[in-house]
């Protein structure tokens, strides 16, 4: 009697097991049914050139379902140029969608476009990062080639070096820009002799014998803006560095182009005080010089900027200008949140009062 009680306990506990295992399944296989991926997809019309055209699946982007395939349901029938009706079929995951897009078919004349090839700045010794951020576009379907000749480039030498991009179309048609690669020094200290030996040659090119002070600071002024562009990086804490490099790579910021400056003073023997604007008025600090340009004994002290020649409305040059007429430009000069009055700011008492002849004139600040 024990025993077939046991046996029919053993046998409601199989059941029950196998009654569970079924639910199971069945609830497991409701949960994938109910996690179907609907299948969508987005058409595109194509522009293509006879060179090269489409394949079914090239019509579609942003496809719902992984590993699905395309079919033309009619495939357009290519005579000559022009625009062509297409109908496709999408497959994936068991379903089917019917879509409609056009094929337009041109002689592709037109070469792609190269974006993002732009300077680099790296240290000595490091690595080059060419094809960062740089895309190549086209008119017409199919993929384009982007070769990058960096013959040039010794990343372990300090320089300026060209490299350039060329593109490549399905029809054959060709785009190149050209960039450059700057190698810079890391913590290498640069002397001053260093220095001199790039800023000597350039005053035997620009300046001459009988010149007046006033003309060699407007040599200096000329040479600095015309071979300088402005990059928001310096180096701010060793100024003969920043010159030279600033002289060997031909860009910096405000602290570059008044290092630059100094160091022409410094050569030509020029009086000149360093200015930088009192700090706190602003996010950003500005540098620039007053210069002692009287002969024979006498002052003459002007502002000198040779990152100043503004093409914001009021066109002003930075060389040689009056207390007056900073001034007057820090009354009309606004930052991003419309402050005035801080671009020329410093302290006054500490410096000379410039003369108050207007020798370099700024009509659009009167």
């Amino acid at each position: 009697m024990l025993t077939n009680s046991k046996n029919k306990i053993k046998h409601t506990a199989a059941l029950l097991l196998s009654c569970v295992l079924i639910l199971s399944a069945i609830l497991v296989s409701v949960s994938c049914t109910g996690t179907v991926t609907e299948l969508e997809a987005t058409v595109r019309n194509i522009t293509a050139s006879t060179g090269k055209l489409p394949h079914a699946i090239d019509y579609f982007y942003d496809i719902s379902v992984d590993d699905a395939t395309a079919e033309f349901i009619s495939k357009p029938n290519i005579t000559g140029y022009g625009t062509y009706p297409v109908k496709l079929k999408l497959n994936g995951a068991g379903q089917s969608k019917t879509y409609e897009a056009t094929l337009t078919v041109i002689e592709d004349t037109e070469p792609p476009t190269i974006r993002g090839a732009g300077d680099i700045y790296i240290v000595k010794g490091d690595s080059v990062a060419y094809r960062r951020n740089v895309t190549v576009t086209d008119n017409c379907f199919g993929e384009c080639t982007l070769e990058i000749d960096s013959s040039d480039v010794d990343n372990n030498t300090v320089g300026a070096y060209q490299v350039i991009y060329t593109a490549t179309d399905p029809s054959g048609n060709r785009s190149s820009v050209k960039a450059n690669v700057y190698v810079t020094y890391s913590d290498e200290s640069i002397s001053q002799s260093q220095l001199w030996s790039r800023v000597d040659p350039i005053i035997d090119e620009i300046i001459t014998d009988g010149m007046t002070k006033e003309q060699k600071v407007r040599k200096v002024y000329e040479y600095v803006q015309k071979k300088m562009t402005y990059f928001d990086e310096s180096d701010k804490g060793d100024w003969v560095k920043e010159a030279y490099l600033s002289l060997q790579y031909g860009y910096g910021d405000c602290f570059s182009y008044f290092a630059v400056a100094k160091a022409f003073l410094e050569r030509l023997g020029i009086e000149y005080l360093d200015i930088q604007r009192t700090p706190g008025i602003v996010d950003e600090t500005h540098y620039w010089c007053l210069v002692n340009i009287g002969e024979g004994g006498t002052d003459k002290w002007y502002h000198f900027d040779t990152c100043e020649l503004r093409d914001d409305g009021y066109n002003h040059s930075g060389c040689l200008l009056t207390d007056a007429q900073i001034e007057s430009y820090n009354r009309v000069r606004e930052d991003s949140d419309g402050v005035t009055g801080y671009f020329y700011a410093y302290d006054k008492s500490s410096y000379p009062k410039s003369c108050d002849k207007i020798i370099t004139p700024t009509p659009n600040l009167s």
